[in-house]
């Protein structure tokens, strides 16, 4: 017989934080970052806070989720973070056990039916096959859109980066950093020794430099009060942890881009990235990230997570891993 799970309040979920982020870190088929403590809680307090929470926990594991609403399905159970669908809400030393602890605990008890969504999960990989198999004996499961991540390895450091892009990559980034050479900007990474307070002071520079972006002027982005409430969050998780990581450009002692993630084991997972608008046609944007891969090779980090993919990433990576996310009604 496997130990039950037992409720936890948020209060409670955050003093085990350390002990589920050591789990997630264990975990091949989760996002190490984005199903981590300083993604959910932050996503959780920044876009969906009134919720209520449903977390288990047992020495199998967690089980994290809480209880929201979807459109055309009305109240469902959904993990704290399921703006991106990044978050896996099973953590677990024992998976096998903690998904079947879940099942005793909510869908042998539930008195009616209450869909769950479930995300966050490596597509192809062994917790995949675990959670369809077992829910689909209870349940009606139903695929939705994945949500896939770009990562550019950084092994052979900043050469051998350069080595796996194209010449045209390469020729566009050397043409763009003697722009920036001959115009008089600069990089420069505050120190990780920094403050609480000095973190929070870097991340008002940061949205000085958003609001002069195209994302500040269409209202996107940092503008937006919950995405700023999110990453303000974050600095103050990834800062405690000391896994924060900052990069500004400054031109005539104006900061005028950036970039900002955390490092989290061999991975710097990027977080945000911009620049001011005016600086568009020097690449700007490229620049940071070319610069902040750099100090990264000379920390012996292996790869540059670029998130959700788009367009412009793919030029800068060479692998995507993809989530599932499916919906069990």
């Amino acid at each position: 017989m496997r130990p039950p799970l037992h409720r936890l309040r948020l209060v409670d979920f955050e003093r085990h934080a350390a002990e589920y982020d050591r789990l997630v870190a264990r975990s091949p088929d989760v996002d190490p970052f984005c199903s981590s403590t300083a993604w959910v809680l932050a996503a959780h307090v920044a876009f969906a806070r009134q919720r209520p929470v449903w977390l288990l926990r047992s020495p199998a594991g967690f089980v994290s989720f809480a209880l929201g609403i979807q459109p055309g399905f009305g109240v469902v159970l959904e993990p704290l973070e399921s703006v991106w669908g990044m978050a896996c809400p099973f953590v677990a030393r024992d998976p096998e056990g903690i998904v079947e602890g879940f099942l005793s605990a909510f869908l042998g008890a539930r008195s009616g039916p209450l869909p769950v969504l479930v995300g966050g999960v490596r597509q192809g990989g062994a917790l995949e096959k675990l959670l369809v198999s077992r829910l689909d004996r209870k349940l009606l499961i139903l695929d939705l859109v994945p949500t896939r991540v770009v990562r550019a390895s950084l092994e052979g450091g900043r050469d051998g980066f350069l080595g796996r892009r194209t010449r045209k990559f390469r020729a566009n980034l050397r043409r763009a950093r003697r722009s920036a050479r001959s115009s008089g900007i600069g990089f420069g990474a505050p120190s990780r020794s920094v403050s609480e307070a000095e973190a929070l002071a870097l991340y008002e520079r940061m949205v000085a430099v958003e609001r002069r972006s195209w994302k500040g002027r269409a209202g996107t982005g940092l503008m937006d009060p919950n995405m700023a409430l999110f990453y303000e969050h974050i600095i103050r998780r990834t800062w405690r942890s000391g896994m924060l990581r900052f990069l500004f450009a400054g031109h005539e002692g104006v900061d005028v881009g950036f970039v900002f993630g955390a490092v989290n084991g061999d991975t710097f997972r990027g977080l945000q990235a911009s620049y001011d608008a005016r600086y568009a046609p020097m690449s700007l944007g490229a620049l940071v990230h070319w610069e902040m891969i750099t100090r990264l090779c000379t920390e012996g980090v292996q790869w540059y997570d670029m998130g959700v993919e788009a367009d412009y990433k793919r030029r800068w990576a060479e692998e995507t891993v993809t989530y599932t996310q499916f919906l069990a009604v």
